[in-house]
């Protein structure tokens, strides 16, 4: 653990940093240049050695590094070593200081992140409930926040999918008089919300998932009760409301056309991909041959983050055609040019003549 002073004057601030006991150590008021001294403030925890002691003190900025052991505090659970370290979290909390639900996430390219959940109007009041969708930036700042329902209506069980420009679809079922309707909104990357669309089917429709294809047409699917007896699942397709995706590039760059290798080999497999309005979510990689008269097809193994590299590990001779396949964000894909090698085994017999 790290003990830092953040600045000097009667009762000083000191913070404790990474340590899942912070607050649980105290020191007295510190002047520049005076000894240091820090202590347990609860018995169960103790310091290595039994006190932390710095006779000459420490500067503003400054930090110093300690051990302590004990139990962690009321709601801290230990932490895997090996798990990567939290960026940042942020909490929202809405205008009535009441209950907040958050349903869904999603991020863009640039990092950022968009939930959508539900929010109080009234506290205690759980029938009079609106959407809300935020967004925050990659550094966890809140950038905006927009509410979405009727007041003293029930709105909620949000679902919400992105596009590949950053603009955000939230479906919700929301009351209009005792029934509940399909009902989605759009929100651009600034907030803005160009429209809200409403499908008043019949007397209750409550939506259950949304699903964004390539054409950039909306799918949206729930259960619809006729006349609060039968009950239906009803699926609903809005026009394109995004541009249409296009396929991602990609081609092999390593091994080289013509490439000769020794059995057993294992070669490197390289490859460039890019998508232009969105992700790459995966490469995989291929190796065609033909096995006793037939062709052949063997899956490499795939890699969901640059650089596209994999190892392939042959211990067949024979010639091989080796692509890349890349799939982007919204499910398309494309196949790169093969780049034929061939796999030789230095112990067959040479020919006779």
């Amino acid at each position: 653990m790290t003990l830092t002073v953040t600045r000097f004057s009667t009762g000083s601030v000191v913070k404790t940093a990474q340590t899942a006991a912070d607050g649980f150590y105290s020191v007295g008021p510190l002047s520049q240049g005076a000894a240091l001294n820090l202590s347990a403030s609860k018995q169960e925890y103790t310091l290595l050695p039994p006190g932390a002691s710095w006779p000459s003190g420490l500067a503003p900025g400054a930090s110093q590094d300690f051990e302590a052991r004990g139990p962690l505090p009321p709601g801290v659970t230990p932490g895997d070593p090996n798990a990567p370290p939290t960026a940042w979290s942020s909490s929202f909390n809405g205008p009535s200081n009441d209950v907040d639900t958050a349903s869904r996430v999603a991020a863009d390219n640039a990092g950022n992140v968009y939930v959508t959940g539900a929010s109080n109007n009234t506290p205690g009041e759980t029938a009079d409930k609106d959407i809300v969708t935020v967004k925050y930036g990659p550094d966890g700042t809140l950038l905006w926040e927009r509410a979405c329902g009727t007041l003293g209506k029930w709105d909620g069980d949000n679902r919400l999918v992105m596009d590949g420009a950053g603009n955000v679809y939230v479906a919700m079922q929301s009351q209009t008089g005792a029934d509940f309707d399909f009902t989605t909104v759009k929100y651009m990357p600034d907030g803005t919300r160009p429209w809200v669309h409403r499908l008043a089917g019949f007397s209750n429709d409550l939506v259950s998932d949304i699903a964004l294809d390539g054409g950039g047409y909306l799918y949206l699917t729930g259960r619809s009760t006729v006349a609060n007896q039968a009950t239906d699942f009803l699926t609903m397709k809005l026009a394109a409301v995004a541009s249409p995706n296009s396929p991602p590039t990609v081609s092999m760059t390593s091994p080289n056309e013509g490439s000769i290798f020794t059995v057993p080999a294992s070669v490197t497999l390289t490859a460039d991909a890019f998508d232009g309005d969105g992700t790459i979510s995966v490469v995989g990689f291929y190796a065609d041959t033909t096995l006793n008269g037939s062709p052949s097809r063997e899956w490499i193994g795939e890699v969901t983050t640059p650089p596209y590299i994999i190892e392939f590990p042959n211990g067949a001779a024979g010639d091989y055609a080796i692509t890349a396949v890349a799939i982007d964000d919204r499910g398309a894909s494309t196949t790169s040019a093969p780049v034929h090698v061939t796999f030789i085994d230095s112990t067959a017999p040479a020919d006779v003549v």
